[in-house]
């Protein structure tokens, strides 16, 4: 009897059991379905309306480097062995500087030559004009032949043409012994040696390199396309080293250079400069695209289908929202932080400038509309 009480009151709990969980899953149904509905949240956009603009400048820079405005090598005239090079690298020389000498002990013989026959010459014609100034008195008295007048006048015209000759000579020969020195053509720095004392030199050969102290000048080329645009004494900017420095253009070229395939243009810096010869320059210029295009800060352009750009659209709705549609663009010039774009956009179109990669086209957001306008 003990027994079989025991499984009855095991089912009695079982089911009473059960009876208070679907109670509690009833109250719990029940109070889902009386709470408040869960307030939705709407992703926070910026925006800006487009307004075209007729045009955009484009920044574009031409290489070139710092020149002397005058440089040179420069060496003696005539060939001999050099005995002095009286300047070194880096020294600073004045005009008329004597920089170097050859040895000229032949040409001093042959000056000592010209002038003993200059000499000679001058005492033979001496001579002839006494003995010529004897005859004609002698021949007053009929004691001297024409002959021998005629004999002396030629002779004196011999030795007047022989002392030209000579002396001509002696002109030359100084000539010669002036160019085995060598001067400085300008005020100018030594920037190389080429050779010492003992080395035999020929004709012309470099001996040193000089370049004139004072302003530098700037040789940039440019595309042919853009030499009418240029004119002599025109004021242009040039950044050398990150600094900007007024100059001044002095020379166009007329032809192009078989390197580059650019024309030269050489500026003079307007200022004296601590700048040194062979730094690289560049030649800013300004350049006016005639197209309309939007100018849109960098962050409102994101990549679109089939390789091509984009930008997103919100057409304004009520309380704030709005619907965000994409329209593709082309990037027609880029700047630092913005972009100048062309395409199917209306002036007066929103265009989201912030939170692009928050959002997807068709997505409901807020504007906020804090952003600055697209257009300059």
């Amino acid at each position: 009897m003990k027994s079989g009480v025991k499984p009855i009151r095991l089912k009695v709990a079982a089911a009473v059991g059960g009876v208070l969980v679907l109670l509690a899953g009833l109250r719990l149904l029940d109070a889902g379905q009386k709470s408040p509905a869960a307030e939705v949240i709407y992703q926070q956009v910026v925006t800006s309306a487009a307004e075209p603009q007729p045009f955009y400048e484009v920044e574009r820079h031409y290489s070139g480097r710092v020149i002397a405005t005058q440089a040179s090598n420069v060496g003696l005239e005539q060939a001999g062995r050099v005995v002095a090079v009286l300047a070194d690298e880096g020294q600073q020389v004045r005009q008329g500087d004597l920089l170097a000498r050859l040895d000229d002990q032949l040409l001093q013989q042959d000056v000592a030559s010209v002038r003993a026959q200059l000499t000679e010459a001058e005492a033979e014609l001496a001579l002839n004009r006494k003995t010529y100034q004897r005859l004609q008195s002698l021949k007053t008295q009929g004691f001297a032949a024409q002959q021998q007048m005629d004999e002396l006048e030629a002779q004196q015209q011999v030795l007047q043409a022989a002392i030209v000759r000579l002396n001509s000579a002696a002109a030359a020969l100084a000539i010669r012994l002036q160019q085995t020195r060598l001067y400085a053509p300008y005020d100018a720095v030594i920037t190389r040696r080429y050779a010492d004392e003992g080395r035999v030199m020929a004709a012309g050969e470099p001996l040193l390199q000089l370049q004139q102290q004072g302003n530098r000048e700037v040789d940039i080329g440019v595309p042919p396309a853009l030499r009418p645009q240029f004119q002599l004494q025109q004021n242009l900017p040039v950044i050398i080293n990150g600094q900007t420095y007024p100059a001044k253009l002095i020379s166009i070229g007329e032809d192009l250079h078989p390197q580059t395939r650019t024309v030269q243009l050489r500026l003079a810096l307007e200022h004296e400069s601590p700048l040194v010869t062979g730094e690289l320059a560049r030649l800013l210029l300004r350049e006016r695209v005639e197209k309309r295009v939007f100018r849109v800060p960098a962050a409102a352009v994101t990549d679109g289908p089939r390789g091509m750009w984009a930008v997103y659209l919100v057409a304004p709705g009520t309380d704030g929202l709005a619907t965000v549609s994409t329209r593709q663009v082309r990037i027609e010039h880029a700047e630092d932080d913005a972009f100048f774009v062309s395409g199917n956009i209306q002036p007066g179109e929103h265009l989201v400038t912030q939170g692009l990669q928050r959002i997807v086209p068709g997505q409901t957001v807020r504007v906020l509309n804090q952003a600055p306008r697209v257009s300059l």
